[in-house]
């Protein structure tokens, strides 16, 4: 009973979160690009096999936790884009050391964007997205505007100004939404010499964590970097490579305001849900953890109540991203509260159920049913 439980949870989990590409895997991906890249095309006993592709190197500003509070730090981030043969549309994304689930997403939106924007079909490419960073953990948000451009500049073939850099949300719709700790961000620009730096339309003037205004332009000059808004991705196209599309026209302005009024209820609507989630989570652990196994070969409930951390944790990031105005992080931080709440939950109610087996069997049965209401809802 105990495997068919085990089971349970590895699905539960493997679902609830994305898990970063191996190194491994990835260099065997790109040992693969290189073989096959050499012109003139390369001739296997299958068939012929002929493979294109372009690297373009970016710079993209994060913020770390130190011991000394949160500062600003580089990462590194690589496009490649690789069209031809068993192309199809598919993106990796390596990270080093780890990555947050939004860096996934964001990758996949910097495809779509950049197709969108250019005209290019990306069925007709695969993308490889490789991040290093200092940062212990990384998310992907702040990045998204960045890893469109330089999926653009890899598309087209353009070059990149390498003393430019840039922080901001990628849009669906293109635009370049808001982000936090851009005075961090803009000491780490600095110190790799960065003279221009781009940032989301409206946020020129912004919140230091004392809650005192900061003027970024004004904040930036003793550095000697150039602070310009953008609005969009073709915006910032042309800061980065000189190049820029035709706009279509548009009655609709997207504003940071736009972004607040759509993405502030959903956030304070997902916080609250995930806050009663965990209260109850936590209530129903300890009071059944006398009943979860704990041995040493079986350390279930130290498993369980290493996971009711991580919901904790998640929570009060998102009540701190929602403070800081960051809708987009507290939401993203909230549903992850709300899944390993939701696993602790499950699992308290495993181990003390008489019936296991039945407990399981209805388990699945409620979540396949609620599957396919909520599939019939989207459709």
């Amino acid at each position: 009973m105990t495997d068919k439980f085990l089971l349970f949870c590895i699905i539960f989990l493997s679902r609830s979160e994305v898990i970063p590409m191996k190194q491994g895997f990835l260099a065997g991906i790109l040992l693969v690009i290189m073989l096959f890249s050499v012109v003139p095309v390369q001739s296997l006993e299958e068939g012929k096999v002929t493979i294109f592709y372009r690297t373009v190197t970016v710079y993209a500003p994060a913020v770390a936790r130190t011991s000394e509070g949160l500062t600003g730090v580089v990462s590194v981030i690589t496009v490649t884009v690789q069209n031809g043969t068993g192309c199809s549309g598919k993106v990796f994304v390596e990270t080093s050391p780890l990555t947050q689930i939004d860096m996934q997403g964001s990758a996949r939106l910097a495809v779509m964007v950049a197709g969108s924007l250019t005209g290019i079909d990306t069925s007709n490419y695969d993308f490889f997205f490789v991040v290093k960073t200092p940062a212990l953990i990384i998310g992907g948000p702040s990045a998204g505007g960045v890893m469109t451009v330089a999926t653009i500049a890899a598309l087209e073939g353009w070059k990149l100004d390498n003393a430019t850099m840039m922080t901001g949300m990628i849009d669906p719709d293109g635009s370049i939404g808001p982000v936090g700790r851009i005075p961090e961000k803009i000491d780490a620009a600095h110190s790799v010499g960065a003279r221009r730096f781009l940032i989301p339309k409206g946020q020129m003037n912004v919140y230091n964590p004392d809650k005192i205004p900061v003027n970024l332009s004004q904040y930036a000059s003793k550095y000697g970097i150039e602070v310009v808004e953008v609005e969009d991705i073709s915006d910032a196209v042309f800061y980065f490579t000189g190049h820029s599309f035709e706009s279509p026209s548009t009655n609709e302005t997207i504003t940071t305001e736009n972004y607040t009024s759509s993405m502030k209820p959903l956030a304070e609507s997902l916080l609250k849900e995930a806050n009663q989630s965990f209260n109850d989570a936590r209530e129903l652990f300890n009071s059944s953890k006398n009943s979860i196994p704990n041995s040493f070969f079986s350390p279930y409930r130290s498993q369980v109540e290493e996971i009711l951390s991580k919901a904790e944790k998640r929570l009060n990031n998102s009540k701190d991203a929602y403070e800081e105005n960051l809708y987009y992080s507290s939401t993203s931080k909230a549903f992850q509260s709300l899944i390993y709440s939701r696993f602790v939950k499950y699992a308290s109610e495993y181990y003390t159920s008489d019936d296991k087996a039945s407990y399981l069997d209805n388990l699945f049965r409620s979540l396949q049913s609620m599957v396919t209401n909520k599939s019939g809802e989207a459709k």
